[in-house]
């Protein structure tokens, strides 16, 4: 399940150019999806600037 969560983050992301804006998308705080992306070991310079 975890596998699967972060592949969504990781699209949402890419899709949308920025956390924020994935966040909107997924219905789900910022924070969390940042909180998930360091508790998934994605490497912060990945994502820290979108």
């Amino acid at each position: 399940m975890e596998e699967y969560d972060k592949k969504l983050l990781l699209s949402a992301i890419n899709e949308e150019g920025s956390v924020i804006k994935a966040s909107e998308k997924l219905g789900l705080d910022p924070t969390t999806i940042r909180r998930k992306l360091h508790k998934y070991k994605v490497p912060k310079s990945y994502w820290a600037n979108k």
